[in-house]
């Protein structure tokens, strides 16, 4: 994955949320822990997507990792250039996660995540989570929220006199508080080292 268009934000929460065949459903940080470790073992990548396609697609992006935090899951993804562009146009506001059953794994799977357009959260900021007022395959279940746009970084930090640092190594804070701007409950040093792993890679 590369650094780029790499970008971590929140998916989805715990809390008893209803689908859209109307039914209620508990998710606790059991729940969310399953789905991260189901992530890690399946071989395919779950797309990002406009809305909620029963084909999976088309994709405009996939997601890498998925971590969990105080309840909450985030998604590190790599996302097409189309698609920032369409975010930071305001096209899309909110996003949403669709999870499905693996047969003889334990708990559910993570399906794709959808942005969302002019449909917001029934339920703003931090409330559970409300499901998308679209179509919704058999076997999966979709959740939306929203992206939490407005959350501002920590403070700048200023380089001491005297101190030198690498072109890198500032690129490399700079992205540690995106990371923590977005994921408010993960400590600077986590930030750091989920930044490092997605920035420098490798060619």
């Amino acid at each position: 994955m590369s650094s780029e268009n790499t970008r971590v934000f929140e998916c989805f929460k715990v809390g008893d949320h209803i689908n859209m065949a109307g039914q209620t459903m508990t998710w606790t940080g059991h729940d969310l822990e399953a789905v991260c470790m189901n992530y890690q073992r399946r071989a395919d990548r779950a797309p990002l997507v406009i809305g909620h396609p029963a084909s999976n697609g088309p994709a405009f992006g996939e997601v890498g990792e998925l971590f969990s935090r105080r309840g909450r899951l985030y998604a590190v993804s790599e996302v097409g250039q189309q698609l920032i562009n369409f975010v930071r146009e305001g096209r899309f506001k909110h996003v949403s996660a669709s999870f499905e059953r693996i047969a003889g794994w334990p708990g559910w799977c993570l399906r794709h995540i959808g942005f969302l357009g002019a449909m917001p959260p029934a339920v703003k900021g931090l409330a559970p989570l409300a499901f998308a007022e679209m179509s919704q395959p058999p076997n999966t279940v979709c959740f939306s929220e929203s992206t939490g746009q407005g959350i501002a970084p920590p403070p700048l930090l200023s380089i001491p006199a005297g101190w030198n640092v690498t072109q890198e190594g500032w690129a490399l804070y700079l992205k540690a508080r995106d990371v923590q701007a977005a994921c408010p409950d993960m400590s600077f040093a986590e930030a750091a080292s989920l930044a490092e792993r997605y920035t420098f890679v490798s060619p």
